[in-house]
């Protein structure tokens, strides 16, 4: 955007002005600034909360707190995304929110669906029936819904016992 007052130079630094009831935006280059003496009339602040990763994905800093630290190990999510790592294993909790569609826009899924031993394989889909067996028994006891639950316990057991 062009400066508003000298129209060639690129309009760095826009003011809000408020006279009489009526609100007026300016945005003018930084030399028009100095002229009008507006050039110390105004703050800058640089707030960052979010960072554009490679794809277009906007990514917020910090899980709901971009000044958040991992308990464990101390590091930021600034460390993380200057350094691309994580600094222990308690950052996927800590920067969770923030780290969720980074790893998702990278890995395709937030799950791992790598490959497993050919003689594994029924055993590790087993493991994840059950495990959404239990979210959906603690949702139905949640939302009162306890004849679906009793049925999700009984699925449960049945299944871990076919395990033993």
């Amino acid at each position: 955007m062009l400066c508003q007052i000298c129209k060639s130079n690129v309009a760095t630094v826009r003011y809000t002005e408020v006279v009489d009831g009526e609100v007026a935006e300016v945005n003018i280059c930084p030399e028009c600034a100095a002229k009008q003496g507006k050039a110390n009339d105004f703050s800058l602040s640089l707030e960052v909360t979010a960072v554009t990763v490679p794809g277009g994905t906007s990514v917020p800093l910090g899980a709901t707190n971009p000044a958040a630290t991992c308990p464990a190990c101390g590091h930021t999510y600034q460390d993380i995304t200057k350094h691309g790592r994580l600094g222990c294993v308690d950052c996927y909790d800590t920067f969770q929110e923030a780290l969720a569609p980074l790893l998702e826009k990278v890995h395709g899924a937030l799950q791992h669906r790598g490959k497993a031993p050919r003689d594994k394989q029924g055993q590790f889909e087993t493991y994840a029936k059950l495990a959404e067996w239990r979210k959906l028994l603690e949702r139905a006891i949640a939302e009162e819904q306890y004849e679906e639950a009793a049925r999700l316990r009984d699925q449960i057991r049945d299944l871990e016992q076919s395990v033993k």
